[in-house]
């Protein structure tokens, strides 16, 4: 898969989660990335930038998974 076609697939990934899966994944990212956000700042976090954070992390260890192979 090219890394245009991986890149769409995060984004419709992420774009198809509700607001509660959003806060989920976040708060329990699973990935070689740490996240650390408090409870309070992901219920006061506005839902795009939530999006946009998760898309940059899962695509940061979905690219760093493809480069170490």
């Amino acid at each position: 898969m090219s890394s245009r076609e991986v890149y769409e697939s995060v984004l419709l990934e992420v774009a198809s989660l509700d607001r509660p899966a959003l806060i989920d994944r976040l708060a329990h990212f699973a990935g070689d990335l740490h996240l650390d956000f408090s409870e309070d700042f992901l219920a006061r976090c506005d839902t795009d930038r939530m999006r946009h954070m998760l898309v940059a992390a899962i695509w940061r260890c979905r690219t760093k998974t493809a480069t170490a192979v």
